[in-house]
This record gives C-alpha cells, structure tokens and sequence, in this order.
C-alpha cells in the first residue's frame, strides 16, 4: 500500500511539474481595493508565460467597457494593460480575464475626487506660513539670502 501511495505520489509530482502552469500569482489594483487612481494600469502576475490567447473585459460603472493596451513584461510572466480613456472618479471597476486553462475576475474602485492641487498654503516668498516646518539649521538673514547653520566643507556647493 506505501508503494502506490509513494508511486501515485510522484506521478501527480510530474504531472504538475510538467503544466505550462498559467495561473495567476499576481493582480494590482487588489480585488476589493478603494481610492485607486483614475490613471492606475492594471497588472496580471502569471505563473507561467503569459496566454496567447486571452479574452479581457475591463467594465467600469459609469464608463462602461473599456478598450485596454496591452504589455508583457520582459520575462513574458508579466501582462500589463492600459485602460483608454482614464477611469471616471468614482466608478467601480470589474475586471473578467479568461483563457484556455482558467479564468479570474476582481474588482476595485477608483477614488471619488481628486486630491487638491495645493496640499499647503505658502506665502509668496514660498516659505511656509507656520515656522514649525522650517528645518532646523537654516534661516535668512536681512537681504533674504538663506544660510546655514550648519558646519559644511568650504567647496560644498552653495
């Protein structure tokens, strides 16, 4: 009984060796991801080459389908695909991948605005409003000219 145990062993071993393997190892954005950037590409790790043929649909909720561009990696494991048009803000995306051996979906969700464009406030001399965020060290003196408290060789560039 151990020897068929041990020889069924090393055939289902082999046989697994030998699979063109094909399976998903990898996918960004994550399955159930929030506040994705309309800009995110999407990326498909593959175990194996990545499959010739492979039928793709990318579908956004407020956008519908989308076309992709398509990339593989230099180790051809790797498939990278490129929504064109951009995500919309605050759609949900679903992604379907099939292929001969397997298939897969997830989904993820872009955020729903865009950060603002100033992040802080700076006076027009560019110096921050608060002096909490000045670094250490430095300071200006009357005509405006920053300098350093700081010990720096004499050919250390200004």
């Amino acid at each position: 009984m151990k020897i068929l145990i041990c020889v069924l062993s090393a055939a289902l071993f082999t046989i697994s060796s030998m699979s063109t393997g094909n399976g998903i190892i990898y996918i960004s954005p994550l399955d159930g991801s929030d506040w994705q950037s309309t800009e995110s590409s999407l990326i498909i790790g593959f175990d194996g080459p990545v499959p010739e043929i492979l039928d793709v649909h990318v579908t956004g909720s407020v956008s519908g389908e989308y076309e992709c561009r398509r990339y593989v990696s230099s180790d051809g494991e790797r498939l990278v695909l490129t929504p064109v048009p951009a995500f919309t803000l605050g759609e949900k995306v679903d992604v379907s991948i099939k292929w001969s051996s397997s298939s897969t979906e997830w989904s993820f969700t872009v955020r729903p605005e865009n950060p603002p464009e100033t992040p802080f406030s700076c006076q027009e001399d560019n110096s921050f409003n608060s002096s909490d965020h000045r670094p250490r060290g430095f300071g200006r003196n009357l005509s405006g000219d920053v300098y350093s408290e700081v010990s720096l060789p004499s050919d250390f560039p200004e």
